[in-house]
């Protein structure tokens, strides 16, 4: 998702969702965006192999006047009124233009034109990548609706140029199109940043990425016989000082007359079952999801004074160790579910209590899995990244050491570590807190998943402090939710199924500042992985082409 301004002013934003389909397929496009009074969407599909135009369909309405940001209109352009259809299709060499069904004035040859449609994005997300696949430093740029480009050919270089945004990263290649725009882009997937276009003093940045691994089928996919969840039943219990909590329980659509169940921790107080609202998909909801569809029950619930939950969101560690226990107890009494099948998982702090509770007397689990545990002790943790430790989780968490919690647990575990150091951890570190789970528990499964941000799926957002350079898939990652329903298949035998397992040592970022202060965390920050970032939408999955590699020279 793009944002469109002028000289500071906002003036709209646009989404574009690119599809590439297998090679022989063509890469297809659909954008919806708004600026100023201007509305547009684009369809379009573009030849895989040199990024040939093959079909183009724009919808726009736009006060097409002469004082209009978008661009200086033409005489022969029907409908003054600003409604209109413009389509572009190539055969055999040339590309054709109507405009609700009447011609276009242009018509140079498809090999040698762009349709650049600017402000809206479809057309330069992928110049940098054309210009890599065709070798060639001119492009014909042509539109039919906004007149960019006067369709003759336009220089194309790489320039020293610094971005206009400060969040744009600054190893971005700059490419010029000479009178015409500036783009400024990824040099290893081409993936645009930024964007200024001379002709009509406007500016495009990145705001959202969103890159998935899943491939739209090349056929309708046939309608599901059954829903993935069969059931959403509300579950509220309490904790053993009386506290009520509330939740969802979702029971997949299995025929057994009981299946395993999956009790997901939140990750620290004044978290919800909706955990991880700001990506394309909230992290717990999706991974209920999936497990549901492996035939799991998954239960969510909120934490003390969120959501339905009675109690102070300012709970201490062993109140939330309580309400784990109390939340798999819960788990275990109920009809469809088989009690001697019993999961936990978390994420962060959730990871932590997941492991706690493991290694606790107080439950009987068939495993657990820890999504990016605490590596360092909640004490170094805290001092490496300068947080504070004010509330009463934070105080009473000091008084352990997650790996030595973790290292008394007896039941199979599954350990994932991302590819962030959240707490500056080095490798040694991580390797020392590995030994001691492998020591005490034979059963443990210990992977770290190089590619993977934070959050198991990751995200480029511009407003975030942490990582706004990295690109990683924003929803969380299906190859990994898939090898921990493979694991919870078969914990004794399982590997890491499709995640990337080679052992690395974690990026080395510099401890990140600490965050505002937020209802995830009420300021504190004994666990890092809750993370500050606003709410916004996101842009579908974007798959750009694969086995591209820098320009020349870059």
């Amino acid at each position: 998702m793009y944002a469109l301004s002028r000289n500071g002013t906002d003036q709209g934003k646009t989404t574009v969702v690119l599809f590439r389909r297998d090679e022989a397929r063509a890469i297809e496009t659909n954008e919806v965006g708004s600026a100023g009074a201007a509305r547009a969407h684009i369809v379009a599909a573009f030849a895989y192999a040199d990024f040939a135009v093959q079909s183009y369909v724009g919808s726009y309405q736009a006060p097409f006047v002469r004082t209009s940001p978008l661009g200086r209109p033409t005489s022969a352009r029907p409908h003054p009124a600003g409604v209109g259809t413009v389509r572009y299709a190539a055969s055999r060499g040339s590309l054709s233009a109507t405009i609700d069904g009447v011609r276009g004035t242009g018509a140079p040859a498809a090999r040698d034109a762009w349709i650049f449609d600017a402000p809206f994005m479809t057309g330069a997300v992928l110049v940098p990548a054309l210009r890599h696949r065709t070798g060639d430093p001119q492009l014909g740029p042509v539109s039919e609706a906004f007149d960019e480009g006067a369709n003759a050919p336009v220089a194309e270089r790489y320039v020293s140029a610094a971005p206009r945004f400060p969040k744009t990263p600054k190893s971005d290649a700059a490419l010029n199109l000479d009178g015409l725009a500036t783009l400024w882009f990824d040099r290893g997937n081409y993936v645009v940043h930024e964007a200024h276009f001379d002709r009509i003093n406007m500016d495009a940045r990145l705001v959202s990425y969103a890159r998935t691994a899943d491939v739209a089928p090349p056929d309708p996919a046939p309608a599901a016989t059954q829903p993935a969840v069969l059931v959403n039943l509300a579950a509220d219990f309490e904790s053993d000082d009386g506290t009520k909590l509330a939740g969802v329980l979702d029971l997949p659509p299995s025929p057994k007359p009981h299946v395993p169940a999956i009790v997901l921790i939140p990750p620290g107080p004044s978290a919800s079952r909706d955990f991880g609202g700001d990506g394309a998909a909230p992290m717990y909801p999706d991974l209920a999801r999936s497990f549901a569809r492996r035939g799991y029950a998954v239960l969510r619930y909120d934490t003390r004074g969120v959501g339905k939950s009675g109690g102070s969101p300012d709970q201490t560690w062993e109140q939330s160790l309580a309400d784990v226990v109390a939340a798999v107890a819960y788990a275990g009494s109920q009809d469809r579910i088989d009690a001697e099948q019993l999961y936990v998982v978390g994420y962060g702090t959730g990871a932590d209590l997941a492991l706690a509770a493991s290694a606790s007397g107080d439950t009987t689990l068939a495993g657990a899995v820890a999504l990016g545990p605490t590596v360092l002790s909640f004490r170094a943790c805290a001092q490496r990244t300068k947080s504070d430790a004010r509330g009463a989780f934070s105080k009473s968490a000091m008084a352990h050491d997650p790996g030595t919690l973790a290292a008394r647990s007896r039941v199979p575990l599954f350990v994932l570590h991302s590819a962030v150091a959240m707490c500056g951890e080095t490798r040694d570190e991580t390797a020392s807190y590995d030994e001691r789970l492998r020591a005490g528990n034979p059963r443990v499964t210990i992977l770290a998943a190089s590619d993977l941000s934070a959050r198991f799926g990751g995200l480029y957002d511009a407003d975030s402090a942490v990582n706004t350079e990295e690109f990683f898939p924003y929803q969380f990652d299906p190859s990994t939710a898939g090898a921990i329903a493979d694991w919870l298949d078969n914990p004794k035998t399982a590997s890491g199924g499709g995640i990337d397992t080679t052992q690395r040592a974690p990026r080395a970022h510099a401890p990140p500042p600490p965050p505002p202060v937020s209802n995830d965390m009420n300021g504190e920050l004994p666990n890092p992985h809750v993370s500050a970032t606003p709410e916004r939408g996101l842009a579908p999955g974007v798959v750009l082409p694969s086995g591209v590699t820098p320009p020349a020279g870059q």
